[in-house]
């Protein structure tokens, strides 16, 4: 059985540990000696205390879900958090008080980064995935449509991260790119393309007609010799359906 001074010192150490923010230590002996500081505090003292130790466990529980990237319960974690918070607020603005206030900000910023993070990383992925979709329905079209998506959800996503995420991520995102330039290569190499005939002539739609027209003396010639020997190479490659060995050439072009 613990006396009424005893009581009024176990009072007092729980908020010396606040003040000193040795928040484990406090919320331990908090919770181990309840019912005697209940005793030896007034209504209003102990009600505040309870609360200021309550905050403290849910921030620890908070932590907790942040490490095992639980959003769902983060989120309701932060909630109650905040909830808390500001009953709080409204009291005297003892030291102890100050101290948890300033433990609960930093603690509440890191978990929205994380909450946030996680949002954006999720919208960024789900951009990713319709980008790759388009690609393998060979709707290029659609394809970069949703390629400028990807773009808005990095950016959003770029200020929750560090510059070595940063890179990670927009190296995937560009990676996409050239991707999608390599399979419309592919795509239209072997497409056979729709023509029409002109005066006995095979006319291709983007060949201009008059081309082949009697009445013009010197028409376009092709000179092959403007064509550099690494894009040549690269036609070939594709030509011949190698995708990897064409994809490797293009990105070093």
């Amino acid at each position: 059985m613990v006396s009424q001074e005893e009581g009024r010192q176990l009072l007092e150490d729980v908020k010396d540990f606040l003040k000193k923010k040795e928040f484990t230590k406090a919320v331990e002996l908090f919770g181990t000696f309840k019912k005697d500081i209940k005793k030896c505090s007034s209504k209003k003292e102990f009600k505040n205390l309870g609360q200021e130790v309550a905050l403290i466990i849910r921030v620890n529980e908070a932590y907790k879900f942040a490490v095992q990237k639980d959003v769902v319960r983060l989120k309701e974690k932060m909630d109650e958090i905040k909830e808390s918070s500001f009953e709080l607020l409204n009291e005297e603005k003892t030291e102890e008080l100050q101290s948890i206030l300033d433990y609960v900000d930093r603690h509440y910023k890191f978990f929205l980064e994380i909450y946030t993070y996680k949002l954006k990383i999720k919208d960024f992925n789900k951009a990713f995935q319709g980008v790759e979709h388009s690609f393998e329905k060979k709707n290029f079209k659609l394809g970069l449509k949703k390629y400028t998506e990807l773009f808005i959800a990095y950016n959003e996503l770029a200020h929750t991260m560090d510059n070595e995420k940063k890179l990670s991520v927009y190296s995937k995102a560009r990676g996409l790119f050239k991707g999608l330039k390599i399979q419309r290569l592919f795509h239209f190499a072997v497409e056979k393309p729709k023509h029409v005939e002109v005066k006995g002539k095979l006319v291709y739609p983007h060949i201009n007609p008059a081309m082949f027209s009697h009445e013009v003396k010197n028409p376009i010639q092709t000179n092959k010799s403007v064509v550099s020997a690494d894009f040549e190479k690269l036609r070939k490659l594709i030509e011949e359906n190698k995708v990897h060995a064409a994809q490797k050439l293009y990105e070093d072009l």
